[in-house]
């Protein structure tokens, strides 16, 4: 196999990464994006770096010399200088062979990207990340997506482990953009990263060090990763962005949650309701037509029905209550996870007089 150089270079932000012109290192130059199902022509991996701005980014795990069988916190350590060559998001540097145990090569174990924030899919089949080789014989490799991390951010549960062979790249690609349907994950999933491992990981639990095998070789361990870390999407179209939104109410004082709506990114089609308050604190309703209805769990509202999103507290209830909800467009993509607070304000009495319920005429929209 041919190596890669670790030539800094000018490294583009993933942030506008065109997959299109791979140079900078040794070998012949490849070209292109292959979709991981092996059937999809080469295309570009538009400029959509989804990670959360708190993200930790690269981590690479490596066996110490000498450091026997791996355990959770036995014989593994964070590598500075690998670490930061993938994390420059550049296309022209990376690390030679970087799972193998013998010969020449990286010695790692793992290479995790993480997001401490998590981050929600929106469309399965259009969105996943990249695994970039450098070399001309490109490598299979195993990867999964990090579902679950603990209080110190490290990865506890995973998606299910995929094997991509080396004929998935194609004849002109040195990249395979694997996607989050690919590993078994669904539109609204929250994942925190990915892993990615020597091809020998296959089938095997990720998350216990135990399962690594310390003689990997370069025929299982030659991915010569490059510095494209991160989530991309291969489509033109984008989600929408929910709003969050807060209002005041007064006691049993229905108010109309104004504000609650969506970014234009095509048509919206529909809002869907991931949370409503507590039947202590109140509940949301709608106008259907001439009719007022509840909201509830999963419910979806149209963007008309939306506009007349109404809380009405309950009796004696005063502080918070709270709902979420998030919205589609025209194309099928979701938007993020929106946030309402209803800050419910207690009527106020006086000593002269007992407080008095107003009888109320309904709600009115």
């Amino acid at each position: 196999m041919k190596l890669l150089h670790n030539i800094p270079g000018l490294s583009a932000k993933v942030a506008t990464l065109l997959l299109s012109v791979l140079t900078g290192f040794a070998g012949t130059a490849q070209t292109g994006v292959r979709t991981f199902d092996g059937t999809s022509a080469l295309e570009t991996v538009r400029g959509e770096h989804f990670a959360s701005r708190n993200q930790q980014g690269a981590v690479v795990r490596v066996r110490k010399a000498g450091g026997g069988e791996v355990g959770a916190n036995n014989g593994l350590y964070r590598v500075g200088v690998e670490a930061t060559l993938l994390n420059r998001g550049g296309l022209t540097a990376g690390i030679n062979n970087i799972f193998a145990n013998e010969g020449e090569g990286g010695n790692a174990e793992r290479v995790d990207y993480i997001v401490p924030g998590g981050f929600t899919v929106v469309a399965a089949a259009k969105e996943g990340f990249v695994v970039a080789d450098g070399g001309s014989d490109h490598e299979a490799f195993c990867v999964a997506a990090i579902t679950a991390i603990d209080n110190a951010g490290e990865p506890v549960a995973y998606s299910k482990t995929l094997t991509v062979g080396n004929n998935a790249y194609g004849p002109d690609a040195a990249g395979v953009l694997v996607r989050f349907a690919d590993m078994g994950l669904a539109s609204g999933a929250v994942v925190y990263g990915y892993s990615v491992m020597a091809s020998d990981m296959a089938a095997m639990p990720v998350a216990n060090w135990k399962n690594y095998p310390n003689n990997t070789d370069a025929s299982q361990g030659g991915l010569d990763m490059l510095g494209v870390m991160g989530f991309y999407v291969v489509s033109d179209r984008v989600a929408p962005v929910a709003r969050d939104v807060e209002v005041t109410a007064m006691g049993i004082q229905p108010v109309r949650v104004k504000g609650a709506g969506a970014t234009d990114a095509g048509e919206i089609a529909f809002y869907t309701l991931v949370r409503v308050p507590g039947l202590a604190e109140g509940f949301l309703c709608y106008a259907d037509g001439n009719n007022i209805v509840p909201a509830s769990i999963g419910k979806r509202l149209t963007v008309a029905e939306m506009r007349t999103l109404t809380f009405c507290g309950a009796a004696a209830f005063a502080g918070d209550a709270s709902f979420e909800y998030t919205a589609t467009n025209d194309a099928g993509l979701m938007s993020n996870k929106a946030y309402g607070t209803v800050h419910v304000q207690p009527v106020q009495t006086t000593s002269m007089e007992p407080a008095v319920r107003v009888q109320q005429e309904g709600v009115k929209f």
